[in-house]
Order: C-alpha cells, then structure tokens, then sequence
C-alpha cells in the first residue's frame, strides 16, 4: 500500500510517487495552454522536477488542479462562504477528494478512501 503526505517539496515527490505506481493518464504537453505548457516546464512554484522527464510535465499541471481542489474547500470555509454544518460534517471536503480520485487513478478506491476520511473526520 502507497502511503502519502506532503510538505512543500514532498508533495510534488508523493504526487510523481503515486503516478509512479498507478501510471494514471496525465496530459501531454502539447494538450497544454501555453501559459500552463511555460510553467510545468519552468515551474515558479515549490515542484520538484528533477529526473521528471520533460514530456511527463503534465503531471505538475496535476498536482496545481488538486491543490486548486482542496484550497478552493479552505477557502470557503475560511472567508465564511460555506454552511458550517457542511464544515463540520467534512462532507464538502470529501466531495472534492472523491471527485478527484479518478484523476490520480484511483476511481476504485474512492469508497475506501471515503471511509478513512470519514473515520479522520469523526475523531
């Protein structure tokens, strides 16, 4: 079993980890915006690309469209734009996970990573 965390760096590591290991479809460069196509090649971000060969770039696009994910939940609940009972429940946050688990090759563990979430989220 894969286990992954991130910290500034790691999270790029853990993200080429799990491709690595589910070898899920990532986009190829020219499928690209040019600006996106510009900033996987030369990320200005905290993205460890080195030994990433250059036509597997996409995956950096990727990792941006989670963090967009799960930034966008904190967001909201930190500017008071979500329901706080939604907050408490996690429900929201577990959506954005389950409905990005296919993208990282993982539609058939959505279910069991619900329940890990669920049982986080009730200690």
């Amino acid at each position: 079993m894969l286990t992954l965390s991130c910290s500034g760096h790691l999270c790029t590591d853990q993200m080429r980890a799990l491709w690595e290991h589910n070898r899920h479809p990532i986009p190829a460069l020219d499928e690209l915006p040019p600006a996106v196509r510009a900033a996987v090649l030369d990320p200005l971000i905290p993205a460890e690309v080195e030994g990433l060969a250059i036509e597997d770039r996409g995956l950096l696009w990727l990792y941006m469209q989670g963090w967009n994910v799960l930034y966008g939940v904190v967001a909201l609940e930190v500017f008071g734009h979500m329901d706080p009972r939604v907050i408490e429940s996690g429900d929201m946050f577990i959506e954005a996970v389950r409905s990005f688990a296919p993208k990282l090759g993982l539609a058939d563990d959505v279910d069991r990573l619900t329940a890990i979430m669920r049982d986080r989220l009730g200690r």
